[in-house]
């Protein structure tokens, strides 16, 4: 929780005084990332926030509480926010653009990943070739051209790989009957 007194916000560890709400959030992750009780943890996994908001939020992730129903499609949400959220996929509503090519966005996520295309920013790398990508999609998907070349079902005419026996017998014709 926020500490607030006079119209300041104050961190309620070690009592840094701070302007805006998100200083503040930014300062507890910092400065206090590793101190136990200042986080809150999820009751079925590991996982723990500074802001109890966002632990209660993930929790329904288990409970698979989806009170909220989209009336036009039929799709439910755990939060009331992320049907407003989804609505914009109906309407058309693009309230976020990209500030060097005016791209706009349904959401802020969305126009974030974009910007890495103009920042050059790729936060995702490849852990077996290096190789890295914008978002966690990109990579991902290329992960499993590694599978393939990993694979135990290689040609021993050609080596090319394949992600399964039956595709390596398919290939097989390729070089002919009599092999």
């Amino acid at each position: 929780p926020l500490g607030s007194a006079g119209g300041g916000l104050y961190c309620e560890v070690c009592g840094a005084a701070f302007r805006w709400p998100k200083a503040l959030k930014n300062h507890r992750r910092k400065v206090h990332l590793h101190e136990e009780g200042s986080r809150h943890r999820c009751r079925s996994c590991p996982y723990s926030s500074y802001d109890k908001t966002h632990v209660i939020r993930h929790e329904k992730t288990h409970t698979g509480e989806r009170p909220y129903e989209c009336q036009l499609c039929g799709r439910r949400f755990a939060e009331k926010a992320d049907l407003l959220i989804h609505h914009r996929v109906h309407t058309g509503v693009k309230p976020f653009s990209c500030h060097v090519c005016g791209k706009k966005f349904t959401h802020k996520p969305s126009m974030r990943i974009h910007l890495r295309l103009h920042t050059g920013e790729r936060p995702y790398g490849c852990d077996a070739c290096g190789k890295s990508f914008i978002n966690s999609s990109g990579l991902t998907k290329h992960k499993k051209k590694h599978q393939v070349v990993c694979s135990p079902h290689v040609c021993g005419v050609c080596g090319e790989a394949f992600p399964t026996d039956f595709g390596l017998s398919l290939h097989g014709l390729v070089h002919g009957p009599d092999l």
